[in-house]
């Protein structure tokens, strides 16, 4: 039996890469939520810490990759979170049709 025949289906793999992509997400949001408010608190260029930043009533100063993540991983992850949806449901539907 060839693996095209039976097996195989993309959308299942695309869904599970899709859904990994969104574990791996929650874990750096986790991990960045926890971590930036050991930022250092005056700002400095020679590490890249400069935007301000509020953690909990006391100023922080973070740098730019960390504020990129912080603004942009959310609607990152409702993206992936919802493409995998698709594909999931793709995937189900596929695997009515072959049988």
């Amino acid at each position: 039996m060839l693996m095209s025949e039976a097996k195989f289906n993309p959308w299942k793999i695309l869904s599970s890469a899709l859904q990994g992509c969104v574990y791996i997400g929650v874990s750096l949001w986790i991990y960045l939520s926890s971590t930036i408010c050991a930022s250092p608190s005056s700002p400095d260029s020679v590490t890249g810490n400069t935007i301000p930043y509020n953690c909990h009533g006391s100023m922080v100063f973070i740098p730019r990759t960390q504020h990129f993540l912080l603004i942009g991983l959310i609607p990152a992850l409702l993206v992936a979170g919802f493409f995998g949806l698709a594909a999931r449901k793709k995937a189900k539907r596929s695997k009515g049709d072959e049988g």
